[in-house]
């Protein structure tokens, strides 16, 4: 499974961009804000999504929403595999 973090860009239109993204359990991120809507499914593993003071727990098969803007950031509890779309693209 995950050894580190990757994230692969699968494709990007004018409107969208849709990544891979790898990351290993235990890995963790400094809340931040970006000016893009995101979207995902998480195909492997277990990803807590914090958003402000909510807190959501994704397993495989489940799809999160992180609205542009929004202060959040994650928190990886099982080696993760997921697809994510952003819109408009990530630079």
């Amino acid at each position: 499974m995950a050894d580190s973090s990757e994230s692969t860009v699968l494709i990007s239109g004018d409107a969208v961009a849709l990544r891979r993204w790898t990351e290993a359990a235990g890995t963790t991120g400094d809340p931040h804000t970006r000016p893009y809507e995101t979207v995902g499914t998480v195909l492997d593993g277990r990803l807590e999504v914090h958003l402000g003071d909510d807190v959501t727990t994704c397993a495989a098969g489940d799809s999160y929403r992180v609205p542009a803007d929004a202060q959040r950031h994650y928190v990886v509890l099982e080696d993760l595999v997921a697809i994510e779309a952003t819109a408009p693209p990530a630079s």
